[in-house]
């Protein structure tokens, strides 16, 4: 069922309408840093996997760009590490744009099963209680092993915001000595059917839980707003079903 990244890339690069939240609103003033602003879509396209022997948890999960610059991550070898350097830009009044500073944001690390270079601990996938009040509780269940990504523009979300570009960052760009990133308005889409895009629910009880997750949770890449970078959906797990109640 795992498949490269690189061998789907014409068929996810597709434009999409979502519910747009968490957004900015305006860019930001010429000569001033413009940052990435990552939003996290819901989980979609649940299913259950048994087919290995385990009860698998499947679901595509998305990320995009919503702010007033790209996120561009630039590699760095040196003593037998790849560093992952956030690249942050500005522009003048003329719209001519140019790099305004660099920070350490993390690493990068092979990535076998998709055969390309990931961002380390990029997302978190997690199976959560329910609280009283029927809200997502602070109980994590189960965790996915998979938190690291190969950064790109595969999915157009939204080219309405004043620097949305055209797509900057493809798939192809994941090997070691290449920068990555997600274009302002573009998303990166993993699909349920790429390895790693799971949580194992063996042995989880049937009933009721969320599915969270949360892109750059220790907040080390730089961006506009920190809020929206969760999303969850409520998920009922019977037996070898899995039935989304919101």
């Amino acid at each position: 069922m795992s498949k490269s990244r690189r061998q789907l890339r014409a068929a996810a690069v597709c434009l999409v309408t979502v519910a747009l939240t968490g957004g900015s609103t305006a860019a930001a003033p010429s000569g001033t840093a413009h940052y990435p602003d990552l939003v996290t879509l819901k989980p979609s396209d649940l299913g259950i996997d048994s087919s290995g022997g385990r009860k698998l948890l499947v679901f595509s999960n998305t990320v995009w760009n919503a702010g007033n610059g790209p996120l561009e991550l630039r590699p760095a070898n040196s003593a037998g590490q790849t560093k992952a350097y956030q690249r942050i830009y500005t522009h003048d009044g003329q719209g001519k744009w140019a790099l305004q500073s660099e920070v350490l944001a993390g690493t990068f690390n092979f990535h076998s099963a998709h055969n390309h270079w990931h961002f380390d601990d990029f997302s978190t996938y997690q199976i959560r209680n329910v609280a009283g009040d029927g809200s997502m509780g602070g109980n994590v269940k189960r965790t996915s092993t998979k938190q690291t990504f190969c950064l790109a523009d595969t999915i157009e979300i939204n080219s309405s915001l004043e620097h949305a570009a055209q797509m900057s960052y493809p798939v192809s760009n994941c090997d070691q000595n290449n920068i990555q990133g997600i274009s302002v308005g573009w998303g990166d889409k993993y699909s349920w059917y790429l390895a790693g895009q799971n949580i194992d629910v063996t042995g989880l009880p049937n009933g009721v839980y969320y599915l969270y997750s949360v892109a750059d949770k220790t907040n080390r890449i730089r961006e506009t707003n920190n809020s929206n970078n969760g999303a969850s959906v409520k998920i009922r797990l019977r037996g070898t079903k899995v039935i989304v109640l919101s």
